[in-house]
């Protein structure tokens, strides 16, 4: 199931330490190579990449329930299980070590998966217009 799948992979990106964490742990390498790179930009960007990305979690839900039915522009289940698992996803991060939750990250997953269903429903809706 590829939306369960992309969920795992946003758990684990956001789940990763600061980079000084894993230099302090010891941690691997590779791990310590990735947290960098997550991490080298600023912050108002870090922010910012949580739009697109829960954007992509809640097109992702929209396609697999089968999008919106019987005329409605969004798909209900979509928008509560990827705005559910947008306020797990900064819960989870108060058990991180050197990270937190953020309410700016929780603004952004949440305005991404509005217009993550809102897109596909658009979408969805415009293809059946054109097909009638």
């Amino acid at each position: 199931m590829i939306p369960v799948g992309y969920m795992l992979f946003l758990q684990f990106l956001t789940g990763i330490p600061k980079p000084d964490f894993l230099l302090d742990l010891d941690g691997p390498e590779t791990l310590w190579e990735l947290s960098k790179i997550i991490y080298d930009y600023p912050y108002y960007l870090q922010d910012l990449s949580h739009l697109p990305l829960f954007a992509g979690l809640a097109w992702l839900w929209s396609w697999y329930l089968g999008g919106p039915a019987e005329g409605k522009r969004i798909c209900g289940k979509a928008l509560v299980i990827s705005l559910t698992y947008g306020v797990f996803n900064e819960f989870i991060q108060a058990f991180i070590p050197s990270r937190f939750p953020s309410t700016g990250d929780l603004m952004m997953n949440v305005a991404g998966v509005f217009c993550g269903v809102w897109l596909h429903g658009l979408i969805v809706q415009r293809s059946k217009d054109r097909a009638e």
